[in-house]
């Protein structure tokens, strides 16, 4: 029985953290399926308020159409995940059709209780 509480334990832990997080990386996973249909406008929403300040759509879209791996993403996954009061610091890997990879790291923050990306690269 105590060995019972103790999985559940670890597993509602892990449960937890990996939920926090999840809201973010489907941030991310939206921009990432709009870029990959070339509707820059949607995937220029997710950014933040001071980012969208700071970098124009077309300096936007210029990044994305400069790393090819991004652009024709079939997945990504995201293990590095943590979260300090609302900002979220998400790292992973994007994988194109033809199996090429490329490292990406993204900063979230809350902006009107929901996820908005800070920051990218790749």
């Amino acid at each position: 029985m105590k060995g019972l509480i103790i999985v559940l334990l670890i597993c509602g832990s892990w449960w937890w953290f990996w939920g926090r997080a999840d809201g973010a990386v489907k941030v991310i996973e939206a921009q990432l399926e709009a870029v990959g249909k070339r509707d820059y406008a949607s995937a220029y929403d997710y950014l933040a308020t001071k980012t969208k300040a700071a970098m124009t759509p077309a300096e936007f879209q210029e990044r994305f159409e400069k790393n090819p791996v991004a652009m024709g993403r079939a997945k990504s996954q995201f293990w590095s995940r943590s979260i300090e009061n609302d900002v979220a610091t998400i790292s992973g890997t994007i994988e194109s059709l033809d199996t090429k990879q490329t490292k990406a790291r993204y900063v979230l923050i809350k902006e009107n209780d929901r996820w908005v990306i800070q920051s990218f690269s790749f």
